[in-house]
């Protein structure tokens, strides 16, 4: 019932022109949009961990109204038109973060089959490995641990209850925004503790590599062939505010010399980890320059004009429970009206 109501009030925004009237207030800004996961539908998508991916079938449905309503350009012709004060209207990016297989077993194909571009960035640590990223490691011992509470230490020591799917995803959000302004070494933990206290080691990408499993380079290679853009998302998807100025020099250099080793070109795109406020720091505009990033995205929701900061451009996330009708009112900028 919750969701049809949504449905319905979101309808309303793009049946009564209120969303093509948005749109036209932001025709010399560009859109850039991210993703994380696309995958065939399944009864998993109901599921918490499944809250970042998309649906093939929606993900085709979104790349059929942005060819229809936007110009989907690469980001680095974006990169040029916001410098040169010459957007003409319209310009959307498609952009993808973490570099999970499944962004070239599902979301490639449909990419070439609407001959559209979006650009990846990859994680470059993971690359071809059977590991997790340590976000989702939190969420998986959280949500599958055969225990009803855990007892950490978060600022001193504290229970938490895992006694049903609600306070499991709640205690997931909670240790994780925790640990996101924590250090490296008291993530790592953390996250010892987790495992001690219930028992579970998750081993996710073997149970279901579809969702979890990260490329190898040689997929990432055929990425590049195929005319998509590969940027840099560190690493080791470590926080960079939560490091010292060396440690995140060495995420940003290593990342990116690795990325010109495998693809043979080089790498000046870049995506902060998480990416939200006080994810990154202005020292990292300095370091990002400095080895030659012409841009960094980031996850603060909003469009980009010309004369924005280059290291701190705007996107707007697309998950699993947007319906068509909510796609179209973020993209427009309308879903604030049914948030007041």
């Amino acid at each position: 019932m919750r969701n049809r109501f949504k449905h319905f009030l979101f309808s309303g925004l793009e049946y009564g022109q209120v969303n093509a009237l948005a749109r036209r207030t932001r025709k010399r800004s560009l859109l850039i949009i991210t993703y994380h996961s696309v995958l065939p539908y399944s009864k998993k998508f109901e599921s918490f961990d499944y809250r970042n991916c998309v649906s093939t079938e929606n993900f085709k449905k979104q790349l059929i109204f942005l060819k229809r309503k936007y110009h989907v350009i690469s980001l680095k012709e974006a990169e040029e038109r916001l410098r040169d004060n010459k957007l003409s209207g319209y310009e959307c990016v498609v952009s993808f973060d973490d570099g999970f297989r499944n962004n070239y077993s599902y979301a490639l194909p449909l990419l070439k089959e609407m001959e559209l571009s979006a650009v990846f960035y990859v994680t470059t640590s993971f690359i071809g490995r059977q590991d997790m990223l340590w976000t989702e490691k939190v969420n998986a011992i959280l949500l599958n641990a055969e225990v009803s509470k855990v007892s950490i230490h978060l600022d001193g020591l504290q229970t938490i209850s895992l006694a049903n799917n609600d306070e499991r995803e709640n205690a997931s959000v909670k240790v994780r925004t925790y640990l996101k302004y924590k250090p490296r070494h008291v993530q790592e933990s953390i996250l010892r503790e987790l495992v001690d206290e219930t028992g579970y080691e998750p081993h996710l990408v073997e149970n279901d590599p579809e969702r979890y499993a990260f490329m190898s380079w040689d997929e990432v290679r055929e990425m590049k062939k195929a005319g998509m853009e590969i940027g840099s998302h560190t690493r080791n998807h470590y926080l960079l505010n939560m490091l010292s100025e060396e440690e995140s020099y060495r995420e940003l250099k290593g990342s990116k010399e690795v990325l010109e080793k495998e693809l043979g070109q080089a790498c000046t795109l870049f995506s902060y980890p998480n990416g939200a406020e006080g994810n990154f720091l202005p020292h990292h505009f300095r370091q990002l320059k400095e080895l030659g990033y012409s841009s960094a995205v980031t996850q603060i929701p909003g469009v980009n004009h010309p004369g924005q900061n280059m290291y701190a451009l705007y996107r707007i996330n697309i998950s699993a429970r947007m319906d068509m009708a909510v796609f179209k009112s973020y993209l427009a900028g309308t879903q604030k009206l049914l948030t007041l």
